[in-house]
């Protein structure tokens, strides 16, 4: 599951999670098969802390965290990291209703296993060490990274903004598609009448084979304005999910009121076969009068 970690230590009390990413974030009660966890020391903390490794024949239970924004796994990283021995692996866990599901998760560097000092206890931590964690630890990090509340809202906001600038260029795209095979259809029907209702052109070879490459090159480039379009479009859409990603945008919506999320999403998932038939239409009225031409030579 993408932006989804599994979590067996501190990151399993919901007041540690909420202090550092500033919301509450979904639990899932899961298990990590053939791996021990263990309590470790000398790790620069007042707390003994926690970790795994793998072990045959044991088990970890934990939670699953989901919809984590890259943004919010960035600080839960840098978190992870500022106590040293972890790797970041991809490990496979099993949810209550059998289900296994792929993520992520921090496994004892081989080097620190030297470290290890008996059984890592939630109710131990809690009882002795979540004060500290919670009013000294964790803010000094954040004010470290630069990942205060206030900085978090600033940097939301712009994104929120990019994001709706990007939404308004989604619906601009969205119309050229449209609008470019209207107007090259358009043009090769106008030149085509007007070459059909001209008396003055001799019906010659030459006459036919350059009436017809100027009519092919309209549908040429009409086809190629559309690819380019289309590129823009994929760029663009991309650049949406990337930032659907980085924040947290549920209940956000950005021209209706009435849409969701969802529905904004679901009108822009109907563009590739849109597309196609900008393309199809082109080609059809390309092929449509060049034979009109030709039916005029012969």
């Amino acid at each position: 599951m993408l932006n989804s970690l599994f979590v067996y230590g501190t990151l399993m009390i919901p007041e540690i999670t909420f202090k550092l990413l500033d919301k509450h974030v979904k639990f899932q009660p899961a298990i990590l098969n053939n791996y021990k966890r263990v309590a470790l020391e000398n790790r620069g903390s007042k707390a003994k802390g926690p970790s795994i490794f793998p072990s045959v024949g044991n088990k970890v239970i934990g939670f699953l965290l989901s919809d984590l924004s890259f943004r919010e796994i960035e600080i839960i990283h840098r978190f992870e990291d500022s106590a040293k021995g972890y790797d970041v692996c991809n490990v496979e866990v099993e949810l209550n209703n059998g289900k296994t599901i792929k993520t992520i998760t921090y496994v004892l560097k081989e080097d620190f296993k030297k470290n290890i000092n008996g059984e890592w206890l939630k109710e131990d931590f809690t009882k002795n060490h979540l004060d500290y964690y919670l009013n000294e630890r964790i803010p000094n990090l954040l004010n470290k990274w630069g990942f205060t509340v206030q900085n978090r809202k600033d940097t939301e906001e712009k994104q929120m903004l990019y994001l709706k600038r990007n939404w308004e260029l989604l619906e601009v795209f969205k119309s050229y598609r449209m609008r470019i095979p209207g107007l090259t259809s358009s043009a090769m029907v106008v030149f085509t009448s007007f070459f059909l209702q001209s008396k003055d052109i001799p019906k010659e070879t030459p006459e036919l084979i350059g009436v017809s490459s100027l009519i092919l090159l309209m549908g040429i480039f009409g086809c190629v304005l559309i690819y380019w379009v289309w590129q823009q479009y994929k760029y663009t859409n991309n650049k949406i999910e990337y930032l659907y990603g980085q924040i947290n945008i549920k209940g956000n919506n950005f021209f209706d009121p009435d849409e969701t999320q969802q529905s904004q999403r679901i009108k822009h998932e109907s563009a590739p076969r849109m597309f196609i038939a900008s393309f199809l239409m082109i080609i059809i009225i390309c092929l449509i009068c060049t034979l009109g031409v030709t039916r005029f030579f012969f």
